[in-house]
């Protein structure tokens, strides 16, 4: 039993859920209580609409009632929401001290985790996996699914990097979903109602029959399960906060998954098929949005690839909605979509063009020419946006320092092209060294050396920092932490319980201690024929699909000029 929490603590719980709207709040008699777990700051992940969706969705059956829970290693959140969060070192001090340990509450109720029969984690990033773990640990839950007895929990988890491998937090999940929540839920919340009382074996012997659940006591293979109508489903803001990154915003998802194919990309190939909604169903659901917000949020992989995007723009602003996206193409930038956004006070382009060269580009199928950036900065600029994001990765598959310092050429040159519209227009370089994911083609590459990484990201700073243009790069040290985490197996999850803190050197110093080899698990190109650690998922497009992908991207690896048009 986790010790008793703070009146300070659930005080500043109920004052968080004061300021909602929309908030579920359920009676626990006779139902079924759910603690839904987002393993990282509530102004995180109040932001995230598949955490959103997920609470919808187990409220939306009459015999469940589901509350949220937010954690980070080492704290709750601070008055605002946002978390300034007590610090791992503070946690095990007061821990060590005895009863001044804080337990992770529910929102809606200011519960402890271990009053709840179903526990379920809502995991959206590799990096969080060790917040999983700690929020384990700090509710006095056996960590390990196999010491778990009937008088425990049963915990859940799902998200997309779990559906395309599970196996790192494996050892810690009962039973882990693979696909998308709006398939597997119903029949989740079927069996665990009709089994209420039943042992623990017994339940987890059915969730392995499920559809969608993999259940690592009980291995078998997994069919990854995806929304075969999108339009059958909303998937909107349900609980709405101004304590959040987008809390002046409704938002709104107007697609799922991508058709583009760039063989990086998790999203393209885990949540195939390519999906849109109908823009009468848009409208309507707009319609009622508007209500509790004047600005609509748009989400998908690529907003700006709905067939009818210009037609749903024009009839949000007609009913004098203000429109923000997730997500933009430049090849599909339309006049009509900048138009609306400057108009909604929106001053910013963001372009992900990945690679800097052509050659870099086709062997990531990232199928987008430099006149078709060139054409979406010009019509950007003449609309009045003033300030160009630029999104870039680095280590891609084949590399060469010269693509990298394509990225400064590049940059200045769409720099210049905003000048011709506004001389204080300002270009911002945004660079994230490239992770090889599972489910995609580029799940049997190599990921760079960490040195390397940090060679190119510094000569590339130096070059643009001299022509005034201000860029942003995430760590190469935690992206090689990532790049474990997202192909690892149970080795790797077993040294999660001994990371003591998150950070570099504590992960390094775990990572010697657990002698895991980094070049076996990362910095190695695999066999296309090896067994790897995620085999038992069986993804949402074929193996030989990727396989093909993978093999075309190494032959235009090698192409010269001929392979750049």
């Amino acid at each position: 039993m986790s010790s008793s929490p703070a009146w300070s603590q659930i005080a500043l719980l109920k004052s968080v859920v004061a300021k909602e709207t929309g908030t579920i709040l359920k009676p626990w008699g006779g139902r079924l209580p759910f603690a839904l777990v987002y393993p990282n700051k509530y102004y995180a992940g109040m932001s995230n609409l598949g955490f959103q969706t997920i609470y919808q969705l187990l409220n939306s059956h009459s015999q469940v009632v589901c509350e949220r829970v937010f954690a980070e290693p080492g704290g709750q959140m601070d008055a605002d929401g946002r978390g300034e969060w007590i610090t791992a070192d503070e946690v095990e001090r007061r821990t060590t001290a005895g009863p001044r340990h804080l337990p992770l509450l529910s929102l809606e109720s200011q519960r402890p985790l271990d009053d709840f029969p179903i526990v379920a984690f809502s995991v959206s990033y590799e990096l969080d996996y060790l917040n999983v773990v700690q929020a384990l640990q700090r509710s006095d839950l056996p960590l390990l699914s196999a010491d778990r007895d009937d008088h425990d929990p049963i915990v859940l988890a799902g998200g997309p990097c779990l559906s395309a491998n599970p196996e790192p937090l494996a050892p810690f999940i009962d039973c882990i979903a693979i696909g998308e929540g709006e398939v597997i839920v119903p029949e989740l919340v079927r069996v665990l109602s009709e089994l209420q009382g039943a042992s623990r074996e017994a339940i987890l012997r059915a969730m392995a029959d499920v559809p969608g659940l993999y259940v690592p006591l009980y291995p078998r293979s997994v069919r990854r399960q995806s929304l075969a109508d999108l339009n059958s489903c909303q998937t909107t803001s349900v609980v709405l906060t101004p304590q959040t990154e987008l809390g002046d915003m409704y938002m709104l998802e107007i697609a799922r998954g991508c058709a583009r194919g760039c063989r990086f990309c998790l999203a393209g190939y885990s949540f195939a098929p390519m999906r849109w909604r109908s823009v009468e169903g848009l409208i309507d659901t707009a319609q009622a949005g508007l209500s509790f917000r004047k600005r609509i949020g748009l989400v998908g992989a690529a907003v700006s690839d709905h067939p009818q995007i210009d037609e749903l723009i024009r009839r949000l602003r007609a009913m004098d909605a203000e429109v923000a996206v997730s997500s933009i193409r430049a090849e599909r930038l339309s006049e009509t979509l900048v138009q609306a956004l400057v108009e909604s006070g929106v001053h910013t382009l963001t372009i992900a063009p990945e690679a800097a060269t052509p050659r870099l580009r086709r062997v990531i199928a990232k199928g987008l020419r430099d006149e078709q950036i060139e054409r979406a900065v010009d019509i950007a600029g003449s609309k009045g946006v003033r300030r160009l994001k630029l999104y870039f990765m680095i280590g891609l598959p084949s590399e060469s320092d010269d693509d990298a310092q394509a990225i400064v050429d590049l940059s200045l040159r769409l720099q210049e092209r905003l000048h011709r519209y506004a001389r204080a227009g300002e270009v911002v370089v945004n660079m994230t060294p490239f992770v090889p994911k599972a489910a995609t083609p580029f799940q049997w590459s190599a990921m760079e050396q960490c040195e390397i990484l940090e060679q190119r990201l510094a000569s590339i700073r130096r070059g643009l920092s001299s022509h005034r243009i201000r860029s942003r790069a995430e760590s190469p040290a935690w992206s090689i932490i990532q790049g474990l985490l997202a192909r690892g197996d149970a080795r790797v999850g077993a040294m999660l319980p001994h990371v003591r803190k998150n950070s570099i050197a504590a992960w390094t110093r775990s990572i010697r201690e657990a002698e895991l080899d980094m070049v076996e698990y990362l910095h190695r190109e695999r066999d296309l024929d090896e067994v790897l650690p995620w085999s038992r998922i069986d993804p949402a497009l074929r193996p030989e699909l990727l396989r093909r992908e993978r093999l075309a991207a190494s032959e235009l690896a090698g192409c010269g000029p001929e392979c750049e048009g």
